[in-house]
């Protein structure tokens, strides 16, 4: 009577490890294969944890949408228009030679 906890325990490292497997593969055609290539995605994985709060499901899910949005709106605004940079080496309307009216 009851739930098999050693069971349990088969099938969920058996689901992880089939999930883990199935990144890794997903993963190859992107980035390079070295030894360390797993530090910067548990770094993003416990800035999303902390960000969500320990234990809460809901709140990782809040935390990963809250860095990825960040992230992503850190270029300027200027790069999602398609338009250069105002570092960039056009040619401004104060440089030309006609004289200011």
């Amino acid at each position: 009577m009851g739930v098999n906890v050693e069971r349990m325990r088969v099938i969920t490292f058996g689901l992880g490890s089939s999930l883990v497997g199935a990144a890794g593969c997903l993963f190859i055609p992107i980035y390079y294969i070295y030894p360390d290539i797993g530090g910067q995605f548990t770094l993003i994985s416990f800035v999303i944890t902390i960000l969500g709060g320990l234990g809460s499901t809901v709140g990782a899910i809040i935390g990963g949408l809250i860095l990825g949005c960040s992230s992503r709106s850190r270029r300027p605004i200027s790069a999602w228009a398609g338009r250069p940079s105002a570092g960039s080496s056009s040619s401004s309307p104060r440089s030309s030679s006609s004289p200011a009216a």
